[in-house]
C-alpha cells in the first residue's frame, strides 16, 4: 500500500473538514506538540489541532485506505452526545475553533492565512448576529481564493446558493434575515435533538 501525498490546495481544505479519518494519519514525534501559545486555549479537538500543526512542518501523506470507521449510532458515544448537546455547545465549539485559528495564524506566520481567516469567517457565519460582523465575514469569505476554488467544482444550483451565502450581503437586509432565519432553525432543530436524546 504506497502513501499520498496531498496537495497544497488539498492542505488547505483540512481547515474545512477532514480528508480522511484520523486513524489513517501518523505524525512524526517532533510535530506532536502544543506551543505555548495554543496550550494555554481549551481548544476541543486534538484532532484538529494535531493535523494543523504537522502541516505546518512539512508534507502530510496519508495511507488512501479505509482504516476504521465511526461506530456514530451508539447513543453513549461522543458523536451522539456531542450532537445532542445543544445550540450553546455548538457555538462554544465554533467559538473554541476560532480561538484556536487566530492562535495558530500567529504562530506560523500566516502560511495558511487565507485558508485560516476563511475558515474563520465561515465560523463566524455559522454563529454571529451581528449585522456588521456577518458583513464582514462574508466579505472576507467571498475575497478569498478558497471561494474561487470551491465554487469554481460545483453545479450551477450549489454555486448560486453559495454565491448567495457569501455575496448576498449585496442585498443586505434580506440575506441578514435569512442567515437569522437558518441560525433560528438550527437551535431549535437542536433543541428537538436535545429533547430526544
Amino acid at each position: 500500500m504506497s502513501e499520498v501525498r496531498y496537495t497544497d490546495w488539498e492542505k488547505t481544505t483540512f481547515f474545512f473538514g477532514w480528508k480522511v479519518h484520523m486513524s489513517s494519519y501518523f505524525y512524526r514525534r517532533e510535530t506532536n506538540f502544543r506551543p505555548d501559545c495554543i496550550r494555554r486555549l481549551r481548544f476541543w479537538s486534538g484532532d484538529y489541532r494535531m493535523l494543523t500543526l504537522a502541516m505546518y512542518y512539512g508534507d502530510v501523506y496519508c495511507l488512501p485506505e479505509v482504516m476504521s470507521v465511526y461506530n456514530a449510532n451508539i447513543k453513549s458515544g461522543v458523536t451522539m452526545r456531542n450532537q445532542n448537546r445543544g445550540y450553546s455547545f455548538f457555538t462554544d465549539r465554533v467559538q473554541k475553533r476560532i480561538e484556536y485559528l487566530n492562535a495558530y495564524n500567529q504562530y506560523t506566520g500566516g502560511k495558511f492565512a487565507d485558508a485560516v481567516l476563511a475558515r474563520i469567517a465561515e465560523d463566524i457565519l455559522q454563529i454571529s448576529d451581528d449585522r456588521s460582523e456577518l458583513v464582514k465575514a462574508a466579505k472576507q469569505m467571498s475575497h478569498s481564493s478558497i471561494y474561487k476554488k470551491m465554487a469554481a467544482g460545483l453545479a450551477p444550483i450549489q454555486k448560486l446558493k453559495m454565491h448567495w451565502k457569501y455575496q448576498g450581503y449585496l442585498l443586505e437586509p434580506l440575506w441578514y434575515r435569512s442567515i437569522l432565519w437558518k441560525h433560528q432553525k438550527m437551535k431549535n432543530e437542536m433543541k428537538e435533538q436535545e429533547r430526544n436524546a
